[in-house]
């Protein structure tokens, strides 16, 4: 998990992600990463269509709040000028 933070930290542009895997990897601990990125399938089965369809939606509401934070901040920066 570190590995993973770590590139997350050092490719701030990156803004919307998810952890497939069959292990827990969600966790308060720093080392963890949050629990809402990861999608945990069953090591004898893998990732399921169902699976998947949660893997997009998380990307997908993801990528909605980081648009809306960019449009707040782009509507703040306009009325500041």
């Amino acid at each position: 998990m570190k590995e993973i933070r770590k590139w997350l930290k050092d490719h701030p542009e990156i803004t919307s992600y998810i952890s497939v895997d069959d292990m827990e990897l969600s966790g308060e601990s720093e080392a963890l990463l949050p629990e809402e990125v990861m999608v945990k399938c069953e090591p004898a089965i893998g990732l399921t269509p169902e699976l998947a369809s949660d893997a997009v939606s998380i990307l997908q509401r993801q990528q909605k709040a980081s648009k809306e934070r960019e449009e707040r901040v782009a509507r703040r920066s306009k009325n500041w000028s």
